[in-house]
């Protein structure tokens, strides 16, 4: 190992030591792959070979059904593409790509970021997520897994964001969220997937809108592993315990196009806020976190949208009409200008059908079910009170029943 490589880690590992502890500041690049050359840079990733026995995890621990070769990651035209293909490699009816940093990219903390392009499909699997670099607190899941990004293929518009932790093997505990986009697919275009790793939390965005924030309360009472050094994994695995097998709606080949991956000690700026709101809903916050002092914001809604209060700060409210759209920020500061955005859906007005009933004319709903007794035309009780109806709608409960439940249907006219 050269001195230059080692004054480099020395000051990217100071760089994530030191992050957490000041205030927002702008990000400093620790390390990156842009793919800008012709072949895979094998001094910053391994491609693994195999269906998992030489690793001790047949299957690959999930029951996968592809065969992992190197040739099936290929770099050209500043993209690396991991392809999935239908084709036998030993026992296995299809083969991939699976890349990893271990040994040549280790982190404990930072922004740990990818420009991606997904593949689609039943069976489908692609994922860009973390594991340790030495197994401080035992083995999986005891010393921690974090998914920056996973998609089952038979789901192209959602993405998950997933930690892993607890004891071993059936103890092993997992919490994440999703996110899903409003139109299209995940293949249509490239998104940013993301995580910001400091001590104690760590937060997930796709194109910088943070959807996901865990906690080490959140895993409580089990240890929070996630103290150490961590380092990349890429692939496109082949069904498994959660995609399932490939059917014949499955299209071979698929790709996983990767723009670039990079690593940055500090956290970037981001946009908070609802994504789907009521129809004319009012007062919703849009935030943007993480702005280093002195930061100016310009912020912009759609037609039929008003901004009520914060133009000019790093929070806003706004109040909704009948249609959506894109919530901008134009943010500026020394550490440079960008926008923010976050597409927003109003949902449609609820309907309120409202009728009445007459119990001395033909029913105008039917009984659906009860729990109770439910009897349309018995003798009004009062008919010299509020209902002066001759007839009334009479229901008894069950007594057996902890609840009461009454469904009818209205007739249409």
């Amino acid at each position: 190992m050269n001195n230059t490589f080692i004054q480099h880690w020395m000051m990217a590992a100071a760089w994530l030591l030191c992050a957490h502890l000041l205030p927002a500041q702008c990000l400093q690049l620790v390390w990156a792959d842009e793919f800008d050359g012709n072949s895979l840079d094998l001094t910053k990733w391994e491609p693994m070979i195999g269906d998992g026995c030489d690793y001790g995890i047949c299957g690959w621990g999930n029951n996968e059904l592809q065969y992992y070769k190197a040739e099936n990651a290929t770099v050209a035209n500043g993209l690396l593409t991991i392809t999935a293909k239908e084709e036998r490699v030993r026992n296995k009816k299809y083969t991939s790509a699976r890349l990893r940093t271990l040994n040549m990219g280790d982190w404990t903390y930072g922004r740990f970021e990818g420009r991606i392009r997904l593949p689609y499909g039943q069976g489908i699997w692609p994922a860009f997520w973390m594991l340790p670099t030495d197994e401080v607190y035992g083995g999986w899941p005891q010393s921690g897994e974090i998914d920056i990004m996973e998609l089952v293929g038979h789901q192209p518009a959602t993405v998950h964001g997933t930690i892993h932790y607890g004891d071993p093997y059936p103890g092993n505990q997992s919490q994440g969220g999703s996110y899903t986009l409003h139109s299209g697919i995940f293949n249509d275009d490239f998104h940013e997937f993301a995580i910001e790793w400091e001590p104690g939390v760590i937060r997930w965005y796709v194109d910088d809108y943070l959807y996901l924030t865990k906690t080490a309360s959140d895993v409580s009472p089990y240890n929070w592993p996630f103290d150490q050094n961590f380092h990349f994994l890429l692939n496109v695995a082949v069904g498994g315990n959660w995609p399932g097998s490939p059917d014949n709606t499955t299209v071979f080949p698929q790709k996983m196009e990767v723009d670039y991956v990079r690593v940055y000690a500090g956290t970037a700026p981001y946009i908070s806020g609802k994504r789907i709101v009521a129809h004319q809903a009012t007062g919703e916050a849009y935030t943007v976190g993480n702005a280093v002092s002195g930061t100016t914001f310009n912020w912009s809604v759609p037609a039929g949208a008003t901004i009520a209060s914060g133009q000019g700060t790093s929070s806003i409210t706004v109040n909704w009409g009948t249609t959506g759209g894109e919530v901008t920020v134009d943010i500026s500061s020394s550490c440079g200008s960008e926008q923010l955005k976050v597409n927003v859906v109003v949902e449609p007005p609820y309907i309120k059908d409202d009728y009445f009933i007459n119990f001395d004319d033909p029913d105008k709903v039917t009984l659906v079910t009860a729990t109770g007794t439910y009897s349309p035309d018995v003798s009004n009780p009062d008919a010299s009170g509020i209902n002066p109806s001759a007839l009334s709608a009479q229901y008894v409960r069950n007594g057996a029943e902890q609840y009461d439940a009454h469904v009818q249907r209205k007739h249409h006219c």
